[in-house]
């Protein structure tokens, strides 16, 4: 058994401890509640500038500070971005120089640049935050790094014209500010840039991932691709296709008989390679001569019956005999013509696509 007085001091302790459990549960509910109030304004803005503006005036006003400037890192530089209490400001004023001096310093150094520090604070390089300070004549100055994927992505300063300055408790709330407000608002700022940007952006970070040490997975996918590309751009190799074909010239003609005859000669046929007029088929010449000699003599007989009748002077005659003698010599004018025309030739160099009457010499063929 335990003594009454051991017992009152075990419930004392117990008491002291349970005090500080429900203390350190309300501090952390009260700093959740403080962030959530600072974030609030920034999260009902549309825009990056706009949701900037809103988070850096309404830390100011619950921070009890003077100004409050958030920057953006781009390329390893910084760029004001908002400054509380001011909806436009010039890049060029030497207010907007320091404060972004002082935030390319806390960049550099990758960890919160405090002044005045605290006692426990280590060494730091506070040269652009001495002369902020100096310049503008406030009492404290404090540069918070926002980091997002372990990359500063911007930078919050925070200044305080008077007492107090910054303790321990306001300081882990500001860090723990930076820990929630970097991914927000590098992802407000990517959804604020123009399509040009988001493209140039995602083929930096494709282009990171191929160069750097990890993303093995991504690398061998991209090789694959790559290499697949140049096969389908460069490989040769011979496909066939089994289906029905038909080959035309580009310029087709006909070879036609020019007038009713028998066939005599077909020296080509289908396929076969011909030249500019060489001989296709020839026909029989031996009626068409028969046919020219009786004209010959027809007109030759004409011409002597139109001497006569001249000679007799009957102009009724004559008229007549002149007219047969005409029409004697266009006939044996068409059978000259018809013999010249038996051989039917090639127009132009090519390939006979169709025709093979090497088996019907002697045949009739019709005109066309």
């Amino acid at each position: 058994m335990m003594a009454p007085e051991s017992t009152s001091r075990l419930e004392q302790t117990l008491s002291s401890d349970v005090l500080a459990q429900l203390t350190a549960k309300a501090q952390s509910a009260d700093r959740l509640q403080l962030l959530f109030d600072l974030l609030s304004p920034a999260l009902g803005q549309a825009g990056y500038e706009a949701a900037a503006r809103a988070f850096v005036t309404e830390v100011a006003t619950r921070l009890q500070s003077d100004r409050v400037s958030l920057g953006t890192v781009s390329n390893g530089r910084v760029t004001l971005t908002a400054l509380s209490h001011n909806s436009t400001f010039s890049a060029k004023t030497t207010l907007v120089q320091a404060i972004t001096a002082a935030m390319e310093e806390a960049l550099d150094q990758r960890q919160t640049i405090l002044l005045p520090p605290l006692p426990t604070t280590s060494a730091q390089i506070r040269r652009a935050h001495d002369e902020l300070v100096r310049q503008f004549h406030t009492a404290a100055a404090c540069s918070v790094p926002l980091l997002c994927d372990g990359r500063v992505t911007g930078v919050l300063t925070v200044e305080r014209g008077a007492e107090p300055s910054f303790d321990r408790t306001t300081l882990d709330l500001l860090e723990a500010l930076s820990a929630v407000t970097g991914p927000l608002f590098e992802m407000q700022r990517r959804d604020a840039r123009w399509l040009g940007g988001k493209v140039w952006a995602s083929a930096r970070l494709q282009l990171a991932k191929l160069m750097g040490l990890r993303h093995v997975g991504f690398k061998l996918a991209t090789l694959a691709v790559a290499a697949l590309a140049a096969f389908f751009c460069f490989a040769t190799g011979d496909y066939r296709v089994t289906a029905k074909t038909v080959l035309e010239g580009s310029v087709q003609q006909a070879a036609v008989a020019p007038f009713q005859g028998f066939l005599e000669t077909a020296p080509v046929r289908a396929c076969d390679l011909v030249q500019a007029k060489q001989v296709l088929a020839t026909l029989q010449e031996h009626d068409l001569k028969l046919e020219r000699l009786r004209w010959l003599s027809q007109r030759d007989q004409l011409a002597k019956e139109y001497r006569q009748v001249l000679a007799e002077r009957d102009a009724a005659k004559l008229e007549i005999k002149a007219a047969e003698v005409v029409q004697a010599e266009a006939q044996v004018a068409l059978a000259t013509d018809k013999l010249a025309r038996t051989r039917i030739t090639a127009p132009f160099a090519g390939v006979v696509v169709s025709g093979d009457w090497s088996q019907r010499l002697g045949s009739p063929v019709e005109e066309g």
